[in-house]
C-alpha cells in the first residue's frame, strides 16, 4: 500500500526536499499523475541516487536543483530541466565564482560516483525531458550540458572515456556480429541505448573542444578494444574533434584500422571525406580506398565508389576509373561465408540495394564533375574487344545518358558504335538488365528511351539490340506498369511508316508471346488495337501479327480465366472471317494468311494438349481455312497464296493427322486441272482451235514410258477464261503437293516422281522461225510468251522439290535411282536456260506494255487496283483480248501497230535499226552453236546471279535466292527482257543449287554428246537458226 500523504511529506522533507517539492510530489501520490508509477516505487528508485550523496558531495544534487534540473518522473527517464541554457550558465557561474577549487572538486567527485553506477550513468546520458522512443537519442543530456562548460570539459571527457571500456557487454559484442539487428540486449533495450554508444554520442556536435589533441589520442587509444559498432561511432566523431596538426596521425591510425578490419571501410572513408587533407595525404587515402575496393562488402561499395569519385584529382582520374571498371563487375555479391538459404536470400536483397546505391553515387558525382565523365567515356570507348567490356561500362553509359546535357549524345553515340562493331554482345546485355529491376528502377525511362531511339536506327544490329532490350525489360520488370510501358512502346513502333522499324517490333512482340504467353494475356485488350490497323502492314508483318494473336489465343484456351483471354480468340476469329468474305481482294489475302496461321498453332502436334480441347480447336481452324478455300476459287492469285502458305506450313510444322489429310485434299486437284494422259505418245484428249499455234510435245525425259503430260498451251488458248487463270497457281499447288508428299512419306517423293520427267503440251517450235513469227498476231505472240513463262516456272518448282531427294535422301536411294534423278534434274536445269533464252528473244518483239504475271509474290503490295491487273491471270486474259482487238483493227495479222518494236516492211529502216539488224545477225551466228554443259551450268548460275558479272544475291524468306539485278528491277513492272521481269518468276531454293555439284558420271548419259547441250526435241540441226530473229 502507498504511504499516507503526511507520512510521505515528512519522509521527503527528511531527504532534503523543499516544502513546495514535497507538496508537488505528494500530489502525485494522490493520483494526480495518472499512468505513472506510484510515488513510493518512484521514490525508492530515486533513493539510489540520494544514497550516493554524502555530506561532501550533496552539492551536486543541490546545484542542479537550484539550476532547475530534477530527476525525471517517467520510468527509465533521465532528468527534466526547465531551461538548459539557464542551467548551463548557472552551473558555470557557481563553479567559476566559487574561488578555490573546493566546490568544483566536490561537484566532480559527486559526479564521478554517479558515473560509476550504470543506472545513474544512463540517466545522466539520456536526453533531457524523459526517455526517447526513436532509435537515435536526440536532444541534450545532462552530461552534454556539463561538457559545454569549459572548466569541466577536459576532466569529464577523461572520466567518460575511462568508463567506456568498463561498460562493454556481451550485447555490444553481439551487435557487432549483427549490425542490422535493432534489439539485441536481453531486456529489449535498443543497441543505441547501450552505455558505450551513449557515451560516444555525447561528443557529437559540441560547441567547442578545449583540448582536441588529448581527446583525439584518447579516442584512438580505446578504438582497438571496442566492438565494431563502437569503432564506427568513434571513427565518426574524429573529424569533429581533431585539429589540423593531427590529420596525419589520424590518417595513419585509420589506415591501420582498415587493414585490420575491412568492415570499417565505410566509416573510415566517411572520416577521410570530412577531413581537410593536404594533396599528399589525399593521394594516400585515395590509393588506400582503391585497394579497399577489391575487398569491400556489398553494403560498403556505394561509399567507396562515392569517396573515390569525389576525392580523386585530375592526376588520378584515369587510375580511379580503371580501378572501378576492374573491380565492379556486378555479376554477384554473394558472401561465401553465408550458407543458409535465409542468409543467401538476404544477401541477394542487399546486393540489389547496393547496386542501386552505387549507380546513384556515380550519377551524383558525374553530374557535377564533367571532366571525370569525359574520362569514363574515353576509357569505355578505348575498349575494343567484346570480352573486355563489363556491366559497369553499360551502366555508366546509362547513367551519363540519364544525366542529360552535352554528354548524353556522346554516350548514345558510343553505345551505338559498340553495338555495330559487335563489342557489346548478348551476354553483356543480359548481365546488365536481367533480374536487375531493383537496381535499374530509376533508369527504366532511360532504357526505354534508348530502345525507342535504336529501334529507328538504320543499322540492323542496333535495331536487334533494341529488340533484346525490350524483351529483357518486359521479363525483368514484372509489375504491370513497367510491362505496359514496354508494350506501349512496341505497339507505337508497329504503326511506323518505316518497315525496318515495324518488322523488329513485331518480331519482339511475337517473341514475348512465345516466351511469356500467359504474362502477356492480361494486356490482351491493350494489344488488340493492332488489329484495327492491318491495312498498313506488309506481307511479312501480317504473318507476324497473326502469329502473335494466334499464340495468345492458344494460351487463352490452354489457361482460360479472364475475359480478356477469351476475347482474343473471339476477336481474331471474327476479324479473319470478315476478311475472308470481304469483296476486296486485299482483305481476302489477309484472311488467308490469318486462317493458315491459326491452323499452324491450333493444328500442330506440338500445340495445346488435351484430346477434346485440341479436336475442337483443330475443327475451328479447319473451318476457317475451308471458308478461305471456297472464297478464293475465282481468284487465282488468292489460290496461289493459299497453296504457298499451306506448303510452308506443312514444310516447317508437324501437323495433326486430320489437318495433314485435309491439306492433302487441296492439292489433289492438280492431276485433274493440269495433267492429261499420254496414250501411244499422244494426249488422250484432242485439243483444237489453237489458231496459228499447233500443239507439240516438248521436253519429254521419260520417252515412251511417260504416263502424263502438262497441258500448258491448251489451257492458255481455251475459251474459258478460268482455264488460263489456273496456270497462275500451278507452281504453288505443286509446291503444296510435294510438301505433303514428303511429310506423309518421310521425305520421299517416289509416288509423284513421274512429274519430274513428264513432257509439256506446247506450241510447234516452227512458229519461232522469223517468217512464221511475223505472221502471228499479237495475241498469239503473247500466248507463246506466256506458255514459255509458265513452263519455266513449272521446271523451277520441279527443281525446288526434287532436289531435296538428291541432297537429303541420297543415302536412301539406289545407285540407279540416284543417277536417273540427277540426270533429270540437270536436264530440267538446261531446259530452264533454253526456255529463258526463247522467252527473252520473244519479249523483245512485244511492246513494253506487255507484262508477265507475278508468280513469286502474288500479294504485290496488298493494294490491288479496282480494275484488271496485268500481273494477275485476269490481266493475262485482258491482254490477250486486247491483242485480238488490235489485230482486227490493223487488218494484217502479226503486224503490230507500235513503232520501234516491229517495223512495217514498206518502211525503210533507220540507222539504229540497221545497226540492230547487224547485231541480230551476229547473234544469230552465235546461236547456231550449241551450248556446252559447262556453258549451260554457267548460264544457269547467271540465272540467279545476273548475266553480266557474278552479283551476289541475297536470301529472301523461305530460303529463296534473289539476285541483285532482280532488286534493281524491282518496281519496274514492264520491260523488254527476261532480266527486267525475272523477279516475277518462282525463285530457286538454296537446295536446288546443289545439283550444280553433281558428278559428271551422273549426267554423262543426258545426251549423245556429253559436252553438248541436251536436245530438247527432235528437230533438224538448221532449225536452231530459228531461235534468234
Amino acid at each position: 500500500m502507498d504511504l499516507p500523504s503526511s507520512t510521505s511529506r515528512s519522509f521527503l522533507g527528511k531527504r532534503g526536499f523543499s516544502e513546495d517539492e514535497c507538496v508537488a510530489l505528494s500530489d502525485h501520490e494522490d493520483g494526480t499523475a495518472s499512468g505513472r508509477r506510484s510515488p513510493v516505487r518512484r521514490r525508492l528508485g530515486e533513493q539510489r541516487e540520494a544514497d550516493t550523496d554524502d555530506d561532501e558531495s550533496c552539492v551536486f544534487s543541490k546545484l542542479i536543483r537550484e539550476g532547475g534540473c530534477t530527476p525525471s518522473l517517467s520510468e527509465g527517464g533521465g532528468y527534466v530541466v526547465e531551461n538548459s541554457r539557464k542551467l548551463r550558465n548557472f552551473l558555470e557561474a557557481r563553479l567559476v565564482s566559487s574561488g578555490p577549487d573546493r566546490l568544483r572538486q566536490q561537484f566532480l567527485k559527486a559526479l564521478e560516483k554517479r558515473l560509476s553506477d550504470p543506472e545513474l550513468l544512463r540517466r545522466l546520458l539520456l536526453p533531457l525531458g524523459g526517455a526517447t522512443h526513436g532509435l537515435l537519442p536526440t536532444g541534450e543530456s545532462l552530461v552534454r550540458i556539463l561538457l559545454n562548460i569549459p572548466i569541466l570539459q577536459s576532466v569529464l571527457m577523461k572520466m567518460l572515456l575511462e568508463k567506456l571500456p568498463e561498460h562493454i557487454t556481451e550485447a555490444d559484442e553481439d551487435s557487432a556480429q549483427q549490425p542490422d539487428a535493432p534489439f539485441t540486449s536481453p531486456g529489449g533495450v535498443p543497441v543505441v541505448y547501450s552505455l558505450p554508444r551513449l557515451i560516444i554520442n555525447q561528443f557529437r556536435w559540441l560547441d567547442f573542444i578545449i583540448d582536441g589533441p588529448a581527446l583525439t589520442r584518447k579516442l584512438l587509444e580505446i578504438v582497438p578494444i571496442c566492438p565494431l559498432l563502437i569503432k564506427r561511432d568513434i571513427i565518426g566523431i574524429l573529424p569533429e574533434v581533431i585539429v589540423d596538426a593531427d590529420h596525419e596521425l589520424v590518417v595513419r591510425a585509420l589506415e591501420d584500422l582498415l587493414d585490420e578490419d575491412t568492415r570499417l571501410v565505410a566509416s573510415v572513408l566517411d572520416a577521410f571525406a570530412n577531413l581537410t587533407l593536404a594533396e599528399e595525404l589525399t593521394l594516400q587515402v585515395v590509393f588506400k580506398a582503391m585497394n579497399s575496393l577489391r575487398t569491400a562488402d556489398a553494403d560498403d561499395l556505394p561509399v567507396v565508389v562515392r569517396f573515390l569519385l569525389q576525392s580523386t584529382t585530375p592526376c588520378t582520374f584515369r587510375e580511379v576509373v580503371q580501378e572501378i571498371r576492374r573491380n565492379l563487375n556486378f555479376l554477384t555479391f554473394e558472401n561465401p561465408s553465408e550458407s543458409s538459404k535465409t542468409a543467401k536470400w538476404k544477401q541477394k536483397a542487399v546486393s540489389a540495394y547496393s547496386e542501386a546505391l552505387v549507380l546513384e553515387a556515380i550519377r551524383y558525382v558525374l553530374r557535377f564533375r564533367k571532366e571525370l565523365c569525359d574520362v569514363f567515356l574515353k576509357e569505355i570507348k578505348a575498349v575494343e574487344r567484346q570480352k573486355n567490356h563489363k556491366v559497369i561500362d553499360f551502366w555508366v553509359l546509362l547513367v551519363v545518358h540519364a544525366n542529360g546535357g552535352l554528354h548524353r549524345k556522346a554516350a548514345e553515340t558510343i553505345l551505338r558504335k559498340k553495338i555495330v562493331q559487335g563489342q557489346l554482345g548478348d551476354y553483356l546485355l543480359q548481365s546488365s538488365i536481367h533480374k536487375k529491376a531493383e537496381s535499374l528502377k530509376d533508369y527504366f525511362p532511360t532504357l526505354l528511351n534508348i530502345s525507342e531511339t535504336f529501334m529507328r536506327a538504320r543499322e540492323a544490329a542496333v535495331r536487334q539490340f533494341a529488340c533484346k532490350t525490350y524483351a529483357l525489360l518486359f521479363e525483368s520488370f514484372a509489375d504491370s506498369y513497367h510491362r505496359q510501358e514496354v508494350l506501349a512502346a512496341l505497339i507505337t513502333h508497329t504503326g511506323s511508316v518505316n518497315n525496318e522499324e515495324v518488322g523488329p517490333s513485331m518480331e519482339t512482340l511475337v517473341s514475348l508471346a512465345t516466351t511469356f504467353p500467359h504474362e502477356l494475356l492480361p494486356f490482351a485488350n491493350f494489344i488488340k488495337g493492332i488489329l484495327d490497323f492491318l491495312d498498313g502492314f506488309k506481307d511479312r508483318n501480317l504473318h507476324q501479327v497473326y502469329d502473335l494473336f494466334s499464340r495468345l489465343m492458344v494460351a487463352g484456351k490452354v489457361q482460360p480465366g479472364s475475359c480478356s483471354e477469351s476475347s482474343v480468340g473471339e476477336d481474331l476469329t471474327i476479324t479473319i472471317q470478315k476478311q475472308i468474305k470481304h469483296p476486296d481482294v486485299k482483305y481476302r489475302y489477309m484472311g488467308i494468311i490469318g486462317a493458315v496461321k491459326l491452323v499452324e498453332h491450333l493444328g500442330s502436334l506440338d500445340g495445346p494438349t488435351g484430346s477434346n480441347g485440341q479436336v475442337d480447336m483443330v475443327d475451328e481452324a479447319l473451318s476457317l481455312v475451308q471458308v478461305a478455300v471456297d472464297s478464293c476459287q475465282s481468284i487465282p492469285t488468292a489460290r496461289a497464296l493459299l497453296y504457298s502458305e499451306l506448303a510452308a506450313l506443312v514444310e516447317h510444322r508437324k501437323l495433326a493427322p486430320k489437318v495433314l489429310e485435309w491439306i492433302s485434299s487441296c492439292s489433289n486437284e492438280l492431276e485433274v486441272l493440269f495433267l492429261d494422259n499420254l496414250v501411244d505418245g499422244k494426249p488422250e484428249h484432242e485439243y483444237s482451235d489453237f489458231g496459228n499455234l499447233e500443239g507439240e510435245i516438248w521436253m519429254n525425259l521419260d520417252g515412251e514410258e511417260a504416263p502424263v503430260l502438262l497441258n500448258a498451251l491448251p489451257l492458255l488458248v481455251a475459251d474459258n477464261v478460268r482455264s488460263a487463270q489456273r496456270l497462275t497457281f500451278l507452281p504453288a499447288m505443286f509446291q503444296l503437293m510435294a510438301a505433303v508428299e514428303r511429310a506423309i512419306s518421310n521425305g520421299s517423293m517416289d509416288n509423284i516422281d513421274a512429274l519430274l520427267g513428264c513432257p509439256l503440251n506446247m506450241f510447234d517450235y516452227k512458229v519461232l522461225a522469223p517468217e512464221a513469227w511475223r505472221k502471228l498476231s499479237r495475241h498469239e505472240k503473247e500466248t507463246v510468251c506466256l506458255a514459255l513463262f509458265f513452263a519455266i516456272n513449272w521446271f523451277r518448282e520441279l527443281l525446288n522439290s526434287f532436289s531435296t531427294q538428291v541432297q537429303g535422301f541420297g543415302d536412301r536411294l539406289t545407285q540407279a535411282t540416284m543417277e536417273e534423278t540427277s540426270v533429270k534434274l540437270i536436264s530440267r536445269l538446261r531446259n530452264i536456260v533454253v526456255l529463258e533464252h526463247y522467252l527473252n528473244v520473244c519479249l523483245k518483239s512485244l511492246p513494253p506494255s506487255f507484262s508477265l504475271p507475278d508468280l513469286n509474290n502474288p500479294l504485290g503490295d496488298l493494294h490491288p487496283s479496282a480494275g484488271s491487273d496485268p500481273n494477275t491471270a485476269a490481266g493475262i486474259d485482258d491482254a490477250r483480248k486486247r491483242g485480238k482487238t488490235e489485230d482486227v483493227k490493223r487488218g494484217k495479222p502479226g503486224r503490230p501497230k507500235s513503232k520501234g518494236v516491229e517495223h512495217d516492211e514498206n518502211v525503210a529502216p533507220s540507222k539504229n535499226a540497221q545497226k540492230s539488224k547487224k547485231d541480230e545477225d551476229t547473234g544469230s551466228q552465235k546461236a547456231k552453236r550449241q551450248l556446252t554443259l559447262a556453258e549451260t551450268l554457267k548460264r544457269s548460275s547467271a540465272t540467279q546471279d545476273g548475266e553480266s558479272g557474278r552479283d551476289v544475291g541475297e536470301t529472301t524468306g523461305g530460303g529463296m535466292i534473289k539476285s541483285s539485278k532482280e532488286k534493281e528491277s524491282s518496281g519496274n513492272g514492264e520491260g523488254a527482257s527476261v532480266e527486267v521481269q525475272r523477279e516475277k518468276m518462282r525463285p530457286l531454293n538454296l537446295s536446288a543449287m546443289t545439283i550444280l555439284s553433281l558428278q559428271k558420271k551422273s549426267v554423262g548419259n543426258c545426251c549423245p554428246d556429253p559436252a553438248a547441250q541436251v536436245v530438247m526435241f527432235n528437230v533438224p540441226s538448221p532449225c536452231y537458226g530459228f531461235w534468234v530473229f
